[in-house]
């Protein structure tokens, strides 16, 4: 017969094991890479100034409204350099640092 003392043994035991399994999957869990680390992976870098939609959208943390504003922006000629993105609403400078390592420098 299980004793009131077991039980709180056997229910640390269950904690144990529950801390335990979590850390392991934190431990092993991948990391979110940098866009530094995309960027010179997919080695990809486009151009502020003649970017459409599509190379635009294929850069993380742009999603579709964002990118059609920076394309249109593009095509308008207010994109000259890397800075001036942050002309476009919603484009801040969180995104622009996310941004960077995937901008060509003007020359």
């Amino acid at each position: 017969m299980i004793q009131p003392r077991d039980t709180l043994r056997l229910g640390d035991a269950l904690l144990l094991g529950a801390i335990l399994t979590t850390a392991l999957f934190a431990w092993l869990a991948p990391t979110e890479p940098s866009a530094a680390d995309l960027a010179e992976a997919c080695a990809v870098t486009i151009d502020v100034r003649l970017a459409g939609e599509a190379e635009w959208r294929a850069l993380p943390g742009i999603g579709p409204t964002h990118a059609r504003a920076l394309a249109k922006a593009s095509e308008a000629g207010l994109l000259n350099t890397a800075q001036d993105i942050l002309r476009v609403d919603g484009i801040g400078p969180k995104t622009l640092a996310k941004l960077q390592p995937f901008l060509e420098p003007v020359r």
